[in-house]
């Protein structure tokens, strides 16, 4: 009897252990019942759903898992539409690639998306931006591309890096050019035309409409 209760109390002790810390880093968001559910990883991702819509707010591309919990997000409530909201300084290009892979799998299968940025798009963000169908810009909202860097200092990477660097570069222009009425060639220039420390060149929300970035601004 005295082994037993040991054993159960043990058990109970790693239990609540496992409870704990299975809850460590889950986001807490609005499903379609309108009571809170769970996506099992971290992120910087808001959301909550009302009617078809799901409504999102993504604050940086830098969880690996961001393209996955928005997709799953849309998908496990049944919207078929999505609504993104970004003030996004940018971040990894790999997780980038992926976002914009879930939102290009998404629209494909006829899932609306409209795209809303307001304060700074930059970086990583914008192809994420332009994935949109709809893709607004608050007037007083900057949009900011540069050369394929880490931490957007281009002059202090190695050879292999620079060559890696500059690979990343045809893709994310690619990418936007496939969602703007700017060709590759264009889009790569105008990410080597800018700071001559950092590469950084910044555009107004009127600029990014002429450039075909943004359809529209509020």
């Amino acid at each position: 009897m005295i082994k037993t209760s040991k054993r159960n109390f043990v058990l109970a002790c790693l239990l609540s252990i496992l409870l704990l810390f299975s809850g460590v880093g889950c986001k807490t968001l609005l499903c379609r019942t309108g009571t809170p559910g769970t996506l099992p990883t971290v992120s910087n991702l808001g959301a909550y759903v009302s009617g078809d819509t799901a409504y999102m707010m993504y604050g940086a591309v830098r969880h690996a898992e961001d393209g996955w919990q928005i997709e799953q997000f849309v998908r496990q409530n049944k919207c078929t539409k999505l609504v993104l909201y970004m003030v996004n300084g940018g971040g990894s290009v790999l997780i980038m690639f992926d976002v914009c892979s879930a939102l290009t799998a998404m629209r494909n299968d006829g899932i609306h998306i409209t795209t809303v940025g307001s304060g700074l798009v930059a970086s990583a963000a914008v192809p994420i931006f332009v994935q949109g169908d709809v893709r607004i810009l608050r007037k007083d909202a900057m949009v900011m591309l540069h050369p394929g860097s880490w931490q957007g200092e281009e002059k202090e990477l190695q050879p292999s890096e620079c060559e890696l660097a500059e690979r990343w570069e045809h893709a994310y222009a690619r990418i936007m050019s496939e969602r703007t009425r700017m060709t590759e060639e264009e889009i790569y220039t105008l990410m080597n035309t800018g700071n001559s420390r950092t590469g950084q060149v910044f555009y107004t929300a009127e600029e990014a409409l002429a450039l075909g970035i943004a359809t529209e601004i509020e």
